[in-house]
Formats: structure tokens, sequence, C-alpha cells
């Protein structure tokens, strides 16, 4: 798949990005699975172990979730 459409966060705090690829990833995985807020998608990382798989054991925040989200509106709707 490419993804060179997707935007990616740009965190204000000098934290590494995440790639567009696990922020993807995540949301398809949290959405299949019925986990749409943010908050739950982040709690979930810790979790639950495809989430954390998934993530390699990082845990983006419910902001920068929302913000992949918010730059990316073709995600999810």
């Amino acid at each position: 798949m490419d993804l060179s459409a997707f935007k990616t966060n740009h965190p204000g705090s000098g934290s590494p990005q995440y790639h567009p690829r696990l922020m993807l990833s995540l949301l398809i995985y949290c959405d299949t699975h019925g986990i749409f807020s943010s908050r739950r998608i982040e709690r979930t990382t810790y979790r639950d172990l495809g989430a954390r798989f998934i993530t390699a054991n990082t845990h983006p925040d419910h902001d920068t979730i929302y913000s992949f989200r918010r730059q990316n509106p073709h995600v999810s709707g």
C-alpha cells in the first residue's frame, strides 16, 4: 500500500514520530475490534497483545491518535 498520501504527526515535545504504517495498522486493528475512541485505543496498546504487537510495544497517546485521524480524514469516518 502506498503510504505517501498519509500525513505524519508532528510532536511538539521532541518525541519521535510514529510511522504512518503503525498508526494505520493500529486504527484498522482497533476498528475491526469495535474500539473507536482515541482514549480506548491508547488503553488498548497497554492491554491487548495484538495491539502491542502492532505498535512494537510503544504506546501512542490519545492526542497523537486523534491528530493522525484529523490529518488523514480518509482513514476512518
